[in-house]
């Protein structure tokens, strides 16, 4: 089943829509686990953000699997690298609006402080567990809060300018998810037998 380039895009941006979807519900469920949970500070900053990427590569594995198999389970390298960064693009359009957008300004206002907090009080029950002094441990929460406020104050200006770079790892990625997953149809080639008597 050949496609056009325009009904790859569009199949690419239709799967797109689910993995955003699912993305964005990760992530919004990881956030309320970071903050209701008393989780220990390697997990927070480190566990979990490993969590989040295989799963984010998973998911996405498998729907380029189910677009492939969807178009007719073959194409080439550039239908594959078409149809995935599609995939990508309105995945993270979808992720960006309802996490950041959405979700981080409307419903949950305080996300980002929660978030600190989280990991502040992460750090300062390991630093105890550790017998670090008080003023050792305050001044370790100082740099932590210095680092998150530096992240934190982001304008819809710096959000735009870091679009190109954003679509350009996108690309990257979907090339090369395409080169994983690139199936040619197999090519048939005749035989003649002799015929001899």
């Amino acid at each position: 089943m050949a496609l056009t380039d325009a009904e790859l895009r569009k199949q690419g941006a239709y799967q797109g829509v689910f993995v955003g979807a699912i993305i964005l519900f990760i992530n919004v469920l990881s956030y309320y686990v970071i903050t209701a949970m008393s989780l220990p500070f390697w997990f927070i900053t480190v566990g979990l953000n490993v969590l989040l990427f295989i799963l984010y590569i998973a998911t996405t594995a498998s729907f380029i699997v189910s677009l492939r198999t969807k178009i007719g389970g073959y194409w080439s390298f550039k239908q594959a690298a078409t149809a995935i960064f599609f995939l990508a693009v309105v995945a993270y359009a979808i992720n960006y609006v309802g996490r950041d957008l959405v979700f981080a300004r409307l419903i949950e206002k305080n996300m980002a402080t929660k978030t600190k907090d989280a990991i502040v009080n992460a750090n300062v029950k390991r630093l105890q567990a550790e017998h670090i002094s008080q003023d050792s441990i305050q001044k370790s929460t100082v740099i932590i809060n210095k680092k998150i406020a530096a992240t934190d104050t982001t304008t819809a200006f710096q959000d735009a300018a870091g679009l190109p770079i954003i679509l350009i790892m996108l690309f990257v990625a979907a090339i090369i998810f395409a080169a994983m997953f690139k199936k040619d149809p197999p090519q048939y080639v005749k035989i003649e037998r002799d015929r001899t008597a």
